[in-house]
């Protein structure tokens, strides 16, 4: 038995059944070819170019594609022992805890105004690789339990009964305020808004980040070097307002 295959990964994941992706198919597909030697039989596998006019390739391709679009996990599906490896449920799992958070955030946050969630589950390594002081500030402000005088007054943080501004004295020490509004950052603030502007230009659909509310422009992944580095210039949220 000859088995075709121009995936070299997966030639390579059949050489052994350790611990990774692919690891209960490998250990399937070993038990068989075993069986097979057993009963005499010669099995040899061979890496051929891709879709380069083998006889049948193309057909065995859309056939295993189709194959793996059907057994795809879904939110329906139960994770078993079938065809099922360490690695897939650390997925699984990591997928639904994943799923279960942006329901729990959904539910207690007003949508688009006090708090945008990331997208995707992957860690933002501008912010994991910033200090971890000004990383938390960031993410405070984000999810709008900063130490400003909107939220010190709102949650009775430290007898804050008054949330004007510390700095200028003129209106609410919001997010909003600190970040476009007050005098006091002006110099910090156009720095920030160039660095924002530069990276506009490059992503089309940061164009319109002027007319954003506040926030979806901290949530934005792409902002995150400039504004954790307007908080560094600033001191902004650093303490609570006495």
């Amino acid at each position: 038995v000859t088995v075709c295959c121009d995936s070299q990964a997966a030639i390579k994941r059949l050489r052994d059944t350790s611990y990774g992706p692919g690891q209960a198919l490998a250990k399937w597909a070993i038990n068989y070819a075993r069986r097979l030697t057993w009963k005499r039989v010669k099995v040899e596998i061979r890496w051929v170019p891709g879709h380069k006019d083998l006889e049948g390739n193309e057909a065995t391709d859309k056939a295993a594609k189709e194959a793996a679009r059907r057994h795809l996990p879904g939110k329906d599906d139960r994770v078993g022992d079938t065809f099922t490896s360490l690695a897939f449920i650390k997925r699984h799992l990591t997928h639904a805890k994943w799923a279960a958070s942006r329901r729990w955030i959904q539910k207690r946050t007003t949508k688009g105004n006090s708090y945008v969630p990331p997208k995707t589950i992957q860690p933002d390594p501008a912010l994991f690789s910033a200090p971890k002081g000004i990383a938390s500030r960031l993410m405070q402000l984000r999810t709008g339990h900063a130490l400003i005088g909107t939220h010190c007054k709102k949650r009775h943080i430290g007898g804050v009964t008054d949330d004007t501004c510390r700095l200028c004295e003129r209106y609410p020490e919001s997010r909003e305020h600190l970040f476009r509004h007050c005098p006091r950052w002006r110099m910090e603030r156009k720095d920030l808004e160039a660095a924002v502007k530069k990276e506009a230009k490059t992503h089309p659909r940061l164009k319109t980040w002027r007319t954003w509310n506040m926030a979806r422009f901290l949530a934005e992944p792409v902002f995150t070097p400039a504004l954790l580095q307007f908080l560094k210039d600033t001191g902004v949220a650093r303490c609570p307002p006495r």
